[in-house]
């Protein structure tokens, strides 16, 4: 059985010029805008914030497979290179947008140096595929992967990467390069980077010391706070922060993430009445009605996994839908079914987001019995929520999310 997260709605990444006035309506779950520009916001959402990066990933794929023969042939792979950069569609469609008067020219080339930022880091993407032997399933020799990342060297060392707005840039990426170019070091040069750093503060993110200060600080900054926010363990969030403070004592993501720290620590004094239900207890639904407490009550269940985005968003609603339950609901008590497979990232993640009540990590049989039952054996897609009666029936085995907050009182009055 495999499990995906639901997406929930887009981001509308709006790119802004100083002056400029725009209006963003959110109704019927589209969003329109108008105003400064518009057009141009409009073009970005579609071609590249909805379909992501991927979409132009492999689009480019078609063009660095003509460069394989028995192995790569590097002239004709810079060749095809720049067709592709040539042909991209939305050097003609910007200047198209111009011309119409859709956008001003600040817009035109603040707009196409950010594509322009885009294709640099989707044709390093697919130089590392290269790297790793997923186009044409060839596994280079060395010295063509050492070839190859000459070449992302080059793409990374572009004035139009090394300027110091480039961290800002939307569709900046250099996580992946600096970690590949740290471990491309010797032993030797791993231990000279390390007498002023600890590699132990940094996690997996430590090939970033490798990179300028300002590239440095805002891609690390980045990171930590999504995962500050998120609760992962990544960091030595204590010895991060104390890192911050010492090398960018001024900066404001150094004073987010004390915010963020000491707000973890008032968090990790909490006590959380937690219940831990036995995962080898529950096989079906039917199986709730033995476990102490929730004898003879309905269950509000939130089945949800510690990786799953959407279902961590959720959690900020969890107050609301409680205190309906509790004030409204007869007899309904809220679970927590997890479809994690770690034990400690489960638990943890439980106590980061303050998640009080009755907890079940699933079992392999249980997830089995979820899969056949509600999703006829395909992926499990999380979040969803479910309400079952005393005797392990289905009331209703989709409610709305905590956050439609209202749909989701609808939907459990109509149940109960």
């Amino acid at each position: 059985m495999t499990f995906k997260s639901e997406p929930i709605l887009n981001r509308y990444n709006l790119l802004l010029l100083e002056g400029d006035s725009v209006k963003v309506d959110f109704s019927d779950n589209k969003i329109n805008i108008s105003g400064d520009n518009a057009e141009g916001n409009k073009y970005l959402y579609n071609n590249f914030i909805t379909k992501g990066l991927g979409f132009h990933h492999y689009d480019l794929v078609p063009w660095v497979e003509k460069a394989y023969d028995k192995n790569i042939n590097f002239c004709k792979f810079g060749e095809q290179i720049k067709k592709w950069r040539e042909q991209r569609q939305y050097k003609k469609d910007l200047l198209e947008l111009l011309n119409e008067g859709k956008i001003d020219k600040k817009f035109y080339s603040t707009l196409s140096k950010t594509l322009e930022i885009s294709d640099q880091v989707i044709i390093a993407n697919v130089c590392m595929w290269m790297i790793q032997g997923q186009i044409k399933q060839y596994i280079p020799a060395k010295e063509e992967k050492d070839h190859l990342f000459d070449y992302i060297d080059q793409l990374y060392s572009a004035p139009i990467m090394l300027n110091k707005d480039a961290p800002k840039n939307l569709f900046y990426s250099s996580t992946n390069y600096y970690t590949t170019k740290y471990k491309r070091l010797d032993e030797e040069e791993k231990l000279e980077l390390e007498k002023e750093y600890d590699p132990s503060v940094f996690g997996g993110y430590i090939g970033l010391l490798l990179a300028p200060d300002y590239i440095q600080f805002a891609t690390l900054g980045d990171n930590a706070i999504y995962i500050f926010q998120s609760g992962i363990d990544v960091f030595d969030n204590t010895k991060l922060v104390q890192w911050f403070q010492s090398k960018f004592p001024h900066k404001e993501y150094t004073m987010i993430l004390n915010k963020l720290l000491n707000e973890q620590k008032e968090k990790a004094e909490k006590k959380i009445d937690i219940k831990f239900i036995d995962t080898e207890a529950i096989r079906t639904f039917k199986d709730f009605v033995t476990i102490e407490g929730l004898k003879g009550k309905k269950l509000y269940i939130d089945l949800w996994a510690s990786w799953c985005s959407p279902c961590i968003a959720q959690f900020k609603y969890r107050k609301q839908v409680r205190n309906y339950i509790q004030t409204v609901c007869k007899n309904v008590v809220p679970v927590y079914i997890s479809i994690d497979e770690n034990d400690s990232i489960w638990k943890k993640q439980i106590n980061f987001h303050e998640l009080d009540g009755y907890h079940l990590r699933a079992s392999k049989s249980f997830i089995n019995y979820l899969g056949e039952k509600f999703y006829k054996n395909q992926s499990i897609s999380v979040p969803r929520y479910l309400l079952i009666d005393e005797n392990g029936n289905i009331l209703d085995d989709d409610l709305p999310r905590p956050s439609l907050i209202e749909k989701l009182k609808e939907s459990l009055d109509n149940a109960l």
